[in-house]
């Protein structure tokens, strides 16, 4: 595609301050992470979303290693693919999860791209990142798993212990780190509910934990199940004639 040259500034030089204005909005305004490494690996600029993703206010981070920005063996792994693009030159894709202070609901999902940078000569002055901030789709991606998961493996007998089970397995890790099904009493032997006078009696039909063997449950499978009144807990009766949590 051929481009026509602009009328009365043809070979015309674009004022050098506009290009640093640019420069400065890119780092302010662009709704992406933007980050740029010396050499050495040590942080030179951050834009600005970075910050606001992350929390960490950029003056916290510029002059750091790249070690210091990401401690522990998340650091390793991100110095050794920038020495390698350095090396070689070749862009890397990558995608990761980063705790970051800003975001109380977990971690959050990036996808990064990073690239050697050379000078008008060609000599290599620095490494670049550019991150988009995927945590929203990815969460949506891992809902939709977790609902497809969720519709086969529930409910494939109409023994309601297992269909208990079933949930259990289901909800950890994925909705928690520890789930326990409690049924009301009879349920488990087919018959309908008949709750009388005060709260009705619920027995455990399932539990299932992160760690070996449930240590959190205070109640083995098969016990009947009862909770201290000064717990929220033991407000579950008048949820579940509400229909609504507790």
């Amino acid at each position: 595609m051929e481009i026509p040259p602009s009328e009365g500034s043809a070979g015309a030089d674009v004022p050098s301050q506009t290009d640093e204005e640019l420069l400065a909005c890119l780092f302010e305004q662009a709704p992406i992470g933007l980050v740029v490494y010396e050499t050495r690996l040590r942080l030179v600029r951050v834009s600005a979303a970075v910050e606001r993703v992350s929390g960490v206010p950029i003056s916290r981070l510029l002059g750091r290693h790249v070690r210091e920005v990401y401690p522990g063996s998340d650091g390793e792994v991100v110095e050794e693919r920038l020495r390698s693009v350095l090396a070689d030159g070749k862009p890397r894709r990558t995608e990761h999860r980063i705790p970051t202070p800003a975001d109380a609901g977990g971690d959050r999902v990036w996808s990064g791209t990073t690239f050697r940078m050379t000078g008008a000569g060609g000599e290599v002055i620095g490494v670049g990142s550019i991150l988009v901030d995927k945590t929203s789709r990815t969460r949506a991606r891992e809902r939709l798993t977790l609902l497809k998961e969720a519709g086969e493996r529930i409910g494939s007998t109409l023994d309601v212990l297992r269909t208990a089970e079933e949930f259990a397995e289901v909800a950890v890790p994925q909705l928690a780190d520890f789930v326990a099904v409690d049924l009301l009493e009879g349920v488990e032997r087919g018959e309908e509910p008949r709750p009388a006078g005060g709260a009705p009696a619920l027995r455990r039909a399932a539990a299932r934990s992160v760690t070996p063997h449930a240590p959190e449950s205070l109640h083995p499978v098969g016990a009947a199940v009862a909770f201290h009144p000064a717990t929220p807990l033991a407000r579950w009766p008048a949820a579940w004639r509400r229909g609504r949590p507790c």
